[in-house]
């Protein structure tokens, strides 16, 4: 293989491996479906075997090459750049398991204050306006529930807004105000 087709193919396989795993996780943070949680890792795997294969390919080739393929050498550096971009992706995809991201709805015509979202980190919404929606991110230490008190008039009222959580069960959720009243 010519060294001007391995240049070629390493930096066209770090781009195509850098934007698979980008569109991966990008389709797991707006869905949170898990498929793509076990399709990244199988994607990891799979590219980072690619990337090592053809690194070595290209090292061999630059390190063999007289005088040195100055170019060989950047395209290899361009493979490497996909580790800490890996790491990074890995990183953030462990924080969306690790967060709950509750939409919360308020479909009542009164205007709802003093939201307090409590059980696995606490949360404060000053007003949540009539028929406004709002998105909180709730961390997810361990084993836990998402409760919610608010005041709708001069009411205090309760309800559980999800039941159980734990390590590594983040996603996405939606919560009407109204379901699962506790006491009114």
């Amino acid at each position: 293989m010519t060294s001007q087709l391995l240049k070629k193919i390493g930096k066209k396989t770090a781009l195509a491996s850098f934007t698979g795993g980008s569109l991966i996780l990008l389709l797991y943070y707006f869905t949170a479906n898990d498929n793509f949680i076990f399709g990244g890792l199988f994607y990891i795997i799979v590219a980072g075997l690619v990337n090592l294969v053809l690194l070595i390919i290209i090292l061999t080739k630059a390190l063999k090459s007289k005088p040195r393929e100055t170019g060989l050498f950047y395209a290899a550096g361009i493979l490497l750049l996909n580790i800490p971009a890996a790491l990074l992706m890995l990183w953030f995809g462990g924080l969306l398991l690790n967060t709950m991201r509750i939409t919360i709805t308020n479909p009542t015509t009164q205007d709802i204050s003093e939201v307090i979202i409590e059980g696995c980190e606490k949360k404060v919404i000053n007003l949540l306006k009539a028929g406004e929606s709002t998105t909180v991110w709730i961390k997810i230490p361990g084993e836990c529930a998402i409760l919610m008190s608010y005041t709708q008039g001069t009411i205090q009222k309760r309800e559980v807004v999800i039941g159980y959580l734990s390590r590594h069960s983040g996603g996405k959720a939606t919560h009407t105000i109204g379901q699962g009243i506790i006491r009114d």
